[in-house]
């Protein structure tokens, strides 16, 4: 009987023997589905081989967060004009907008719809261009793969934390306001409210948005410029809202002990020939000379 044939290389031992094999030895520490446990060993049949834990692939596959601060530079980038170019689009279609609103009486609906047929108008334009040209442009009009899913969870899920963070500074600032902590921005944002309710009695509430759209594009960059002279003013402006809200506060309360002397002499005839309980109420109330002593 012929002696059977020698046993083939296991796995692991062909991928040592050949290191320039075009079987790409990085794939095997490809990133596992959502449903794979990191922590654990899964083993591979007929490879021998078994799935690397998290702290192994940490330096090959780094988690990309996207965090609060993340959002905001590029926030800050676009008002500040960092890009000219991203700025002036965005700007520009955002002066668009409000000339087809305001300037040509369209309603918002319509803008939004004309704007979206445009955009169709232009990508069906732009295929049969790049049909007849030879797909030149395919790398810029090709339909992504079903692979790259639009949304992912954990993509949702950074959005998600930097919603809830960006929600809990917010409200954190609210409280500094409406408990007034401090009482100059507290005074600053009752005189922006007052303005609101001025502009809204003036203007539309789409022509308001149109003065807040050149606000957002204007005063970050000429704060930057003058920031010094805008901190000084600011403060000069909170130190004086200070001491007049002091001083109102000092005037209405001598205002009321005036007022409630006043109730003291003209009540004290009517509480002698009052009953008992109404006696002990005004007492209560201060409105009696022996607890005005």
């Amino acid at each position: 009987m012929p002696d059977p044939p020698p046993r083939a290389p296991t796995f692991p031992s062909f991928i040592d023997q050949q290191p320039d094999s075009s079987l790409k030895t990085a794939s095997l520490y490809a990133e596992p589905s959502a449903h794979v446990n990191m922590d654990q060993s899964t083993a591979i049949p007929h490879a021998g081989l078994s799935t690397p834990t998290a702290s192994s692939t940490s330096a090959s596959i780094p988690a990309v967060p996207l965090p609060v601060a993340q959002s905001k530079s590029r926030i800050r980038a676009i008002l500040l004009w960092r890009d000219p170019k991203v700025t002036a689009i965005i700007f520009g279609a955002d002066m668009l907008f409000f000339y087809l609103t305001l300037v040509r009486g369209f309603s918002v609906l319509s803008v939004c719809g004309l704007l979206f047929g445009l955009y169709l108008a232009l990508r069906l334009a732009a295929f049969h261009v790049n049909k007849h040209m030879g797909g030149k442009f395919d790398s810029y009009l090709a339909r992504p793969s079903a692979s790259t899913p639009l949304f992912r969870r954990e993509s949702m899920m950074r959005v998600v934390d930097t919603i809830v963070e960006e929600g809990n500074e917010i409200s954190e600032q609210l409280r500094d306001i409406i408990y007034c902590d401090k009482m100059g921005i507290t005074a600053a944002w009752m005189f922006v409210a007052l303005m609101i309710y001025v502009a809204g009695n003036w203007f539309s509430l789409v022509s308001v948005f149109f003065l807040a759209s050149l606000a957002v594009f204007s005063l970050p960059l000429a704060y930057e410029k003058n920031k010094k002279q805008v901190d000084d003013a600011f403060a000069k402006a909170s130190d004086t809202a200070s001491r007049h809200l002091e001083s109102g506060r000092r005037a209405a309360a001598e205002q009321a002990v005036k007022l409630r002397d006043a109730a003291v002499q003209k009540s004290t005839p009517y509480l002698e020939k009052a009953p008992p309980v109404a006696r002990n109420l005004a007492e209560k109330m201060g409105l009696t000379p022996k607890k005005m002593q």
